[in-house]
């Protein structure tokens, strides 16, 4: 009988004490965001039994019941899991008795061997969002941008605390932006170019020229040191470059590298079938399929065609020069070797590279992840290789030292952003705001730490 009292009595207390925590409970609701500001939706959050409690909507917002002293976890991908307590202090009590707290997340660093994968938030470059960027360049002391606001075509010049520097009506026919090796930006439309100078006058545009005077000068340097002019010249229908080193003392010319791949033959044989094509045409002893020398128009639609081909069957090499903390480096995609040279350009040895190779079949595919397309930033120097899979960026930092990648910055914010450019361990892009209204249809500069 004892046995039997003793029993109750032990339910009776454990009962009562389950509805007085019942009795405790209140319902909470927490609103979670990163350091930015943005609310971020997805997070788990856990009881200290691992047991979920709720998920956070597309608002960043999640309600469940909750105890005073109750210990909570919030996990997601890409930000530190985050331990919070339920006191008096650290929520907001509404009259109808629900609570609310605001929860802030701090973005991770994921460390993988010999890779790094730094998971960031874009922010806007521009704090003006109503607009149309048509281009931009950033040079070491602030960005230039032209911009469509309504009924004016303007090119802006910004810190880069984005405070406005300068500003100047420009007509709507320029709309690009090209620096030079010199360090001088200029502004471009079809047929002429024109330097942006800025000094404490303002800023104006000068030194006008044509866009052929432009590409036959400028454009092919694309190296300038203390000691030297690097200058790239494509032959063989763009499938042979060659960079010179033009001493800015005694004018002297060294080669220093002299790039080609599997496609020079069949270049040089096309262009030997070029000719025969012409001294047939010359000696009028038959016509072809291709042309009859008797009509303009049938000489417009060969040129026409053997432009296509040409552009078809000979897609330009791509082996960039670039300038890195004093140092010039030329990478060769087509042997797969990065060479080194010393700002005079001395030979400072080479190393095998890898990291732009995805194997044969993926190499067919029009969504190829390497973009043959290598960026600067343009304050550190620091290499990065840029990756693309369907529409979203990868950014990976390359060792010049070893040509191996060491870190990675996906920009999985935005898909196919534009013009991507780094500065002092930010990176920059366009990216379009493409909605259904013309209202909402934008072209916004954004930023984002890539440390």
């Amino acid at each position: 009988m004892k046995q039997r009292v003793l029993i109750v009595l032990v339910y009776i207390f454990y009962f009562t004490d389950v509805f007085a925590q019942s009795q405790n409970q209140f319902l909470m609701e927490i609103i979670v965001s990163d350091t930015l500001g943005n609310t971020i939706s997805g997070v788990g959050i856990y009881g200290e039994d691992n047991y979920i409690k709720g998920v956070t909507d597309k608002n960043g917002i999640s309600t469940f019941l909750a105890n005073n002293d109750d210990i909570f976890y919030l996990s997601h991908i890409g930000f530190e899991r985050m331990q919070i307590k339920i006191t008096e202090d650290s929520y907001l009590k509404r009259e109808d008795g629900s609570c609310m707290m605001a929860v802030i997340m701090q973005q991770r660093t994921i460390i993988l061997p010999e890779v790094v994968i730094t998971e960031q938030a874009p922010q806007h470059a521009y704090k003006n969002e109503k607009v149309w960027v048509s281009d931009y360049n950033i040079d070491k002391n602030g960005i230039f941008m032209i911009l469509d606001r309504p009924s004016e075509h303007v090119l802006l010049y910004l810190s880069h605390e984005q405070d406005t520097l300068a500003r100047l009506k420009v007509k709507s026919k320029f709309d690009k932006l090209y620096q030079d090796a010199f360090g001088n930006t200029h502004l471009l439309c079809s047929d002429s170019a024109y330097q942006i100078v800025y000094d404490e006058v303002g800023m104006k545009l000068s030194f006008g020229v044509s866009m052929k005077t432009l590409h036959e000068t400028l454009v092919p340097v694309k190296i300038i040191t203390d000691s030297i002019m690097v200058l790239q010249q494509y032959m063989n229908r763009d499938q042979q470059v060659i960079y010179m080193s033009v001493n800015r003392n005694n004018k002297k010319i060294t080669m220093l590298a002299n790039l080609y791949g599997s496609t020079l033959e069949m270049a040089r044989d096309h262009d030997s079938y070029r000719k025969e094509i012409q001294r047939m045409k010359d000696n009028n002893t038959r016509s072809s399929m291709f042309f009859d020398p008797r009509s303009d128009f049938e000489k417009e639609t060969r040129d026409f065609q053997r432009e296509l081909l040409d552009r078809l069957f000979f897609k330009p090499i791509y082996c960039p020069a670039i300038l890195s903390n004093d140092s010039i480096f030329i990478f060769d995609f087509q042997n797969n070797t990065l060479f080194k040279f010393t700002n005079t350009g001395e030979s400072a040895g080479e190393c095998d590279i890898t990291f732009h190779e995805t194997g044969y079949f993926k190499k067919l595919l029009i969504n190829n992840p390497w973009d043959e397309n290598i960026i600067v930033d343009k304050s550190t120097g620091t290499c990065y290789a840029q990756f693309s899979t369907d529409g979203i960026v990868t950014l990976k930092e390359i060792n010049t030292r070893t040509g191996k990648i060491v870190s990675e910055t996906k920009l999985d914010y935005h898909s196919f952003p534009e013009n991507i450019q780094i500065y002092d361990g930010f990176v920059y892009y366009i990216f379009r705001n493409d909605k259904n209204t013309a209202k909402n249809n934008r072209r916004n500069l954004y930023k984002m730490n890539i440390r």
